[in-house]
């Protein structure tokens, strides 16, 4: 999700999964449509914000390499912690994916 626009929301669920909604429809466009998108066949993150995603239609797992798991939960709760202005719920980075395919179908590209 863009860091510009988190800056000006009040972090709350509804306004999360607003931007996240926008953002997926963006995202969704340009891999339709986009030339230089054409090859790629999916999209994968390592994100606190896996329920969200989950609830996009995301396929969700845990991050396995366990160093990697603590770099991650100090690196996305740190920025989660600067941009919701201390209101702060230590959570766990997880791995998420879809498939362009997907990812397509699933958002309404003519809702506006």
């Amino acid at each position: 999700m863009d860091s510009n626009k988190l800056r000006n929301l009040d972090l709350n669920l509804k306004s999360m999964m607003r931007l996240l909604r926008q953002e997926l429809k963006a995202l969704a466009l340009v891999a339709r449509d986009d030339q230089d998108f054409q090859e790629v066949r999916a999209y994968w993150c390592r994100t606190v914000l896996h329920a969200f995603l989950t609830r996009a239609g995301f396929t969700t797992r845990r991050v396995d390499n366990p160093a990697l798991r603590g770099f991650l939960v100090v690196w996305e709760n740190g920025l989660k912690y600067v941009y919701t202005k201390g209101r702060f719920r230590l959570r766990i980075p997880m791995e998420s994916w879809i498939s362009k395919q997907k990812l397509v179908e699933r958002i309404n590209l003519n809702d506006q």
